[in-house]
């Protein structure tokens, strides 16, 4: 017997209504979780984040790098959670010799 196994009006014994919104809340967690370590020079060393849950940028370069227009310091974090919905675009640029960041984000 499962925890949700309740004797119930409408439920009768039967446990498919609990494991149904078990199911239906563990899909709505799954999320994919992203990296990546742009540097000055590479492919990807400017650009921009979309259809993203959450970001972080951690500035751990040796200069200043630009994350959604605002200055980002060596050796500073920022963080960015939407709290379930998608956040709008990201924009970053660490195309600046020695410029290094280090993505994570959650799609």
């Amino acid at each position: 017997m499962s925890i949700g196994n309740l004797k119930t009006q409408g439920g009768k014994g039967t446990n498919w209504p609990w494991q149904y919104k078990m199911l239906k809340g563990l899909q709505g967690i799954k999320r994919t979780v992203n990296s990546k370590r742009p540097a000055a020079g590479d492919v990807d060393d400017a650009g921009t984040l979309s259809n993203c849950y959450s970001a972080s940028f951690a500035n751990v370069g040796a200069v200043d790098i630009t994350v959604d227009g605002t200055v980002v310091k060596v050796g500073e974090t920022v963080n960015f959670n939407g709290g379930g919905p998608l956040l709008s675009d990201i924009s970053y640029d660490a195309s600046i010799a020695t410029a290094e960041v280090l993505i994570i984000y959650i799609t």
